[in-house]
């Protein structure tokens, strides 16, 4: 019905304009064409073809975002001087000590190999030299008489004035260590981290001392009167809480001797087992 409009219009139009040779109108897809010859009117109504709209431009489809693969971590060790020292904690359930005479030093070398970024294990082997001051051992009749052989310098115990016991060590470590903050570089040995591992001595030379104020005496303890030469020790060191920055962070330790110095069948009496102190790395 709407193209019948279109066509009437148009058909009008025409008329109106008949004294030109040639009209020509265009609505939508038809063309009205009108000629006009000597003799007659020629209407003509062409379709013409409808432009076909071009295809859409496909976009390319947008690409995933894929994060960079973690770099593959490559275990690699290293090795450092240490150097410490420790207090034995004095304990009554053990002989008295002095704690600020009875003391440990430490000079020896550890090794770690890091397996990932935050765990590692290693071990330690150093010389260690043990000092115990001891208080009024000698007043115990077995100790005495067990260690000294009863010797005529101690026929009056009242009169010793120091008393120690003196022993150098050999020492190898294994322990297992867990990083709170990873190291920041591989040549560091910083970090904050926990150890736990163990530790065995072999004590080569063990020996009592006593002084009056007229002499001294050494009692060495090569033929294992009273002592141990062997003996183990679970050992714990924290790392890196330090107020300076610092490619070695020095750690504190902990080590518990769980097996016996002294010989328990000869003696009533043991050495403290618990000693704390630093380790520095170098």
């Amino acid at each position: 019905m709407k193209k019948l409009i279109v066509i009437f219009f148009c058909i009008t139009c025409f008329a109106a304009n008949a004294l030109k040779a040639q009209t020509s109108v265009r609505g939508g897809n038809l063309e009205f064409s009108v000629r006009k010859n000597d003799q007659d009117t020629i209407v003509q109504i062409t379709v013409l073809d409808t432009p076909q709209p071009a295809p859409p431009v496909e976009q390319p489809a947008s690409q995933p975002i894929v994060s960079a693969p973690r770099q593959k971590f490559d275990s690699y060790s290293r090795s450092y001087c240490l150097i410490g020292g420790a207090f034995a904690l004095p304990d009554n359930r053990y002989l008295t000590t002095l704690g600020g005479s009875s003391y440990s030093l430490d000079f020896g070398r550890i090794r770690r190999q890091q397996l990932t970024r935050n765990f590692a294990v290693g071990g330690t082997y150093k010389y260690s030299f043990y000092n115990y001051r001891l208080r009024n051992a000698a007043h115990e009749e077995k100790f005495r008489y067990v260690v000294t052989g009863d010797n005529e310098m101690f026929s009056d115990v009242e009169k010793i004035d120091k008393e120690a016991f003196r022993s150098h060590n050999l020492a190898i470590g294994i322990f297992a260590r867990l990083y709170l903050i990873a190291p920041r570089h591989r040549r560091n040995n910083d970090g904050v981290f926990i150890d736990i591992g163990a530790q065995g001595d072999y004590a080569f030379n063990r020996f009592y001392r006593a002084a009056t104020a007229e002499n001294k005496r050494k009692f060495s303890d090569d033929q294992e009167y009273f002592s141990k030469p062997f003996y183990a020790s679970a050992v714990a060191r924290l790392g890196g809480l330090w107020l300076w920055d610092t490619r070695n962070s020095p750690s504190i330790y902990v080590k518990y001797r769980f097996t016996e110095a002294l010989k328990q069948n000869v003696l009533p009496v043991d050495l403290p087992p618990i000693s704390i102190g630093m380790h520095f790395y170098m």
